[in-house]
């Protein structure tokens, strides 16, 4: 199944765009942040702004994993660049598509120092604190999207 880019407007320039669909098992989501990885590095980030979006990417992955999909579901990752003449336009977005219901993305709180030991619940924390923007949107019958974006440093 193939899915658009949530928020892409028609005519905005994407310099690259790349659509990954990985099976629903968790020793996917390594091979998708190293992917990740290597794009924002090539996008022009350092090595630990590049490490952030590798880590904010694989939350996502694992959760539309471990939460968003069956067995035979494939998820979706869409990795694009897009840019324009204004500086403030240059932005890598990353989006994951699985097959879930979809879930309000205010509701998530984070983990509490009770909560420490507990498995889950840092994943959606993690990826606000890391991205410039995360954003959720559910398209009913075609799953749901997390939309993280990074802006990326300018080179005059």
């Amino acid at each position: 199944m193939s899915f658009p880019a949530a928020d892409h407007t028609p005519g905005e320039p994407v310099r690259w765009q790349h659509t990954l669909r990985i099976a629903a098992e968790p020793r996917s989501a390594s091979p998708v942040r190293a992917f990740v990885c290597g794009h924002a590095k090539t996008a022009g980030f350092d090595g630990d702004t590049a490490d952030e979006i590798e880590l904010a990417v694989g939350e996502a992955v694992t959760n539309a994993i471990l939460y968003g999909s069956g067995s035979d579901d494939e998820i979706t990752v869409i990795i694009g660049l897009a840019a324009s003449d204004e500086p403030a336009a240059h932005l890598l977005f990353i989006e994951v598509w699985d097959r879930g219901d979809g879930f309000d993305l205010d509701a998530v709180h984070a983990t509490t120092p009770d909560e420490v030991d507990e498995i889950g619940g840092r994943g959606l924390p993690l990826m606000r604190a890391l991205m410039d923007r995360v954003a959720l949107c559910h398209a009913p019958g075609r799953g749901t999207c997390v939309r993280m974006e990074r802006s990326l440093p300018f080179l005059a």
